[in-house]
């Protein structure tokens, strides 16, 4: 090992790898980064007491030994306000963590309600600004509602203004509400100074508050109506409601429809259809502006009506005759054995769309039972189809028990059973045979004649 103190080198004589036995340190040349070597040669390593590192110089620039070619020495993060960041800066280890900082309530993350494309942010949506894109709001006001004009949904006025008050008295009472006019026809005018025609109005007498229709009201110009009615002797209460939401029949939201039956219009300015009765079998909305209704079918049996099963092509043949009713003598009956099984026929078209039948029985026991009994019917079917053999008489199909009190009054029971349960198909014809089961009833059976005046089968 040579030592040149002039060049203040160490040299190595037999290897390049110079070995310094030792279990300390070697003390290398420390200083600030202000203190670097001016001119420094590739290789060169200190210590850096500004940041505490270990350095080499890499021929043109200092570096922290381990971190590559860089010199960071500290490692920050930044993120949009929505976010919080911690454990920044790194000048060491660590870990940089970024959360989504808290919000008010009822904010989302939208971009801008109109103008240009710009980051989004936190705000609350409005119909006010479209945040919805088929809601469109212009210039919002008091008693507007939300109404379809096929494309969008847009602020309409619901209510304009309204005005209420009360025109005419008994004409004979001298009053001066009602003008003559001719016969028992009189009129009255009522001023609402709303300033349009586009009006809804409505009667109610005052006496009574009930709805009253009159013989005709005309809208006399933009301020007034005018009611004529015919032998009027009544106040009558006139409600005005001008620039509703409201189109006229035909219309796509119309506050009133055409109703006609067979073609036949009925009204033009109904607001409500009511469908009454059991053979009334669905009202569904086919779209379109249409309505359909689907009847069933009733069909209704009296005594003299029934078929008599006097042979064996019924399923029983056995007959409950047509006999006069012994207490009411004008009254004509089915008479059905408390000891053997009798029955009535009868026969049915189910309707294409039915699913269910309601059986209805109007009878009454003969003799009052010294205590509460019952009776229970019970029915035999076969299908009578389209070009094909008639089918087999079914099994009984058993029916619900008509109770019968202690008296013998006429008792008016009535039972619904799916189609399915029974067996039958919609849209075919049956022969149906109605029995009196005589045995094997649930409860105490009627112990005398039970006498049958009416039968109705009600498909729907």
């Amino acid at each position: 090992m040579d030592f040149d103190i002039i060049n203040e080198t160490i040299s190595t004589q037999n290897t390049t790898l110079l070995t310094i036995n030792s279990t300390g340190g070697i003390g290398l040349p420390s200083g600030t980064s202000a203190q670097r070597p001016v001119s420094a040669v590739a290789g060169a390593i200190r210590w850096n007491t500004s940041s505490t590192t270990l350095e080499f110089y890499n021929g043109t620039s200092w570096n922290t030994v381990g971190s590559g070619s860089g010199g960071v020495t500290s490692v920050g993060l930044a993120m949009p306000s929505i976010f919080t960041v911690s454990g920044s800066p790194i000048t060491t280890s660590g870990t940089l963590t970024a959360s989504l900082a808290t919000q008010s309530a009822n904010l989302v993350l939208v971009g801008p309600a109109s103008g240009a494309a710009a980051t989004p942010t936190f705000r609350t949506l409005a119909l006010a600004t479209n945040d919805v894109s088929d809601v469109l709001i212009t210039s919002p006001s008091v008693n507007q509602v939300l109404a379809w004009n096929g494309v969008d949904w847009v602020n309409t006025g619901a209510v304009g203004a309204n005005a209420t008050g009360t025109v005419g008295v008994s004409p004979t009472g001298g009053g001066t509400g009602w003008t003559f006019i001719s016969g028992t026809r009189y009129y009255a005018d009522f001023a609402h100074n709303l300033g349009t025609t586009n009006v809804v109005i409505t009667l109610y007498d005052t006496s009574t508050n009930a709805v009253f229709n009159a013989d005709s009201i005309v809208t006399t110009n933009s301020n007034s109506v005018r009611v004529t009615v015919i032998g009027n002797t009544r106040t009558i209460k006139v409600v005005v409601v001008a620039n509703g939401q409201s189109i006229v029949a035909g219309g796509s939201t119309p506050s009133s429809v055409v109703t006609a039956q067979d073609g036949v219009t009925v009204s033009t300015v109904a607001t409500k259809l009511n469908f009454t009765g059991t053979t009334v079998m669905k009202v569904t909305d086919a779209g379109s502006g249409t309505t359909n209704i689907s009847i069933g079918s009733r069909f209704i049996y009296f005594a003299n009506s029934l078929d008599s099963p006097n042979n064996s092509d019924f399923a029983i043949s056995a007959l409950a005759p047509v006999a006069t009713d012994p207490s009411y003598t004008s009254l004509n009956i089915r008479q059905f054995s408390n000891t053997i099984e009798q029955g009535v026929g009868f026969t049915v078209s189910i309707p294409t769309n039915a699913t269910q039948v309601t059986f209805k029985f109007r009878g009454r026991a003969q003799t009052a039972p010294g205590s509460a009994s019952v009776v229970q019917p019970r029915i035999y079917y076969r299908l009578i189809p389209n070009n094909a053999a008639i089918g087999a008489w079914s099994i009984a199909q058993e029916l619900s028990n008509i109770n019968i009190p202690t008296n013998a009054n006429f008792q008016y029971a009535q039972q619904t059973i799916l189609l399915s349960t029974l067996g039958m198909t919609a849209g075919n014809m049956y022969q149906v045979e109605l029995t009196r089961r005589v045995s094997g009833v649930t409860g105490t059976n009627l112990a005398s004649n039970f006498l049958l005046a009416e039968v109705d089968a009600e498909f729907a």
